[in-house]
């Protein structure tokens, strides 16, 4: 199935695959800290298609990929984070078989980054870079974690060197539970926004620049184009850096995304240029929550993810 244009297959090859999948292996018995992986060696335990209905990347046909992994069971989501907990909270890091995906878990009364991170290590690159994922939130992580007063959650970053609190850091976060994906680089510095580009508030900043979305600070969309919030669904993110400005009209290093749900048009949620972003060479996907409380109570939410796939090659052809 070509990652282009990704066709969601019958809801009833779904529930078929809930009843078919066995339960979740065991997971390594003593807590360990994160595994990078970074090799395309280390990937061949899951360097083939999962054949399933849910996630359609078969890395088979992403042989030059620096990065191409599938969850398929406990024993490949401990490979990226062995463990049974997470700085000592429960559960670490599962591998969900109805989701067929791994699963990360925000536990009550857990510090920061206490659900785990799955991470990837590759080659440093200067010019042009693609990575693409699948993320589903549960709905109330979205907006209702707010009330509980505990930091804003991570869905993506990228950096160079050994701290991602860099100048050369990427990063996707739903900042103060306004419910839409947003960005920024730098260690949180350097915010995306655009001056609200209808004139009705010049304070009211769209913070899904340059695309055919519009996510504003104050009101969520105008009437010519939507906003792209989260929703717990499935959805295939894209995103696009030309780090060296090599590949674009106005010769300035730039940054596009896109995402996509299961069935639905693709759309182009951001088009920026770098402020500082010149090198990646890690990545990590999970919520994190910088200085997140350890004593705040809350109900236990989750993320989960599948298809990351890291590559030089263009994955959007009509970009």
């Amino acid at each position: 199935m070509n990652l282009h244009d990704q066709k969601l297959v019958g809801p009833f090859l779904f529930f078929l695959n809930i009843f078919l999948v066995l339960a979740i292996t065991g997971s390594a018995s003593a807590e360990q800290k994160p595994k990078a992986i970074g090799t395309r060696k280390e990937l061949t335990i899951d360097n083939v298609s999962m054949g399933n209905s849910l996630h359609p990347l078969d890395c088979n046909k992403y042989p030059e990929a620096l990065i191409c992994y599938k969850f398929k069971n406990q024993a490949s989501v401990d490979a990226l984070f062995p463990g049974e907990t997470s700085r000592g909270c429960s559960p670490g890091p599962l591998y969900d078989p109805r989701e067929q995906a791994g699963k990360l878990t925000i536990a009550s009364k857990c510090g920061a980054n206490s659900s785990g991170t799955f991470r990837f290590d590759w080659k440093a690159v200067h010019d042009n870079l693609w990575v693409q994922f699948r993320f589903k939130p549960e709905k109330g992580l979205i907006r209702e974690a707010a009330k509980y007063k505990i930091p804003s959650w991570k869905m993506m970053v990228l950096w160079r060197g050994a701290s991602s609190c860099t100048d050369q850091e990427f990063a996707v976060v739903n900042g103060n539970y306004r419910g839409f994906p947003q960005f920024y680089e730098a260690c949180g510095s350097q915010g995306y926004k655009l001056n609200n580009p209808t004139g009705r508030n010049k304070y009211n900043y769209d913070m899904q620049p340059g695309g055919e979305t519009h996510c504003f600070y104050n009101q969520r969309e105008t009437e010519t184009k939507p906003c792209f919030e989260f929703r717990e669904e499935w959805a295939t993110y894209t995103f696009y850096f030309d780090l060296d400005g090599s590949k674009n009209e106005f010769g300035i290093p730039m940054v596009k995304g896109w995402a996509q749900y299961d069935g639905e048009k693709r759309v182009q949620i951001l088009e920026y240029p770098l402020q500082s972003v010149r090198f990646l060479e890690h990545g990590y996907f999970g919520p994190y929550m910088t200085r997140k409380d350890a004593k705040i109570e809350h109900p236990e939410w989750a993320v989960w993810y599948q298809d990351f796939l890291v590559t030089e090659q263009p994955l959007i052809s009509d970009q």
